[in-house]
């Protein structure tokens, strides 16, 4: 069942980090929404080509895991820092 629009915007606006799996495109929907929405992107991802990404430096204001670390993205994203 899908999550009703507001309840699932205040969400994202309450997080700090925010999952972007990949999806049928590298420029989901979902990255948008995210950055929209003032969350971290975390990528999920082994083969991302990010818009504009000769002029915005995606490491400096998004996450990068691979699938084979998902499971310790929780203590990944806990040891990122503001300075990071």
């Amino acid at each position: 069942k899908p999550i009703p629009k507001k309840p699932w915007s205040d969400f994202l606006y309450r997080s700090k980090f925010c999952l972007v799996p990949d999806g049928f495109s590298s420029i989901s929907a979902r990255l948008y929404e995210v950055l929209l929405h003032g969350c971290v992107p975390v990528l999920l991802t082994h083969a991302f080509h990010p818009p504009f990404e000769r002029l915005v430096d995606w490491r400096r204001i998004a996450v990068f895991l691979r699938n084979d670390e998902v499971a310790d993205a929780p203590e990944i994203l806990r040891n990122i820092t503001d300075e990071d």
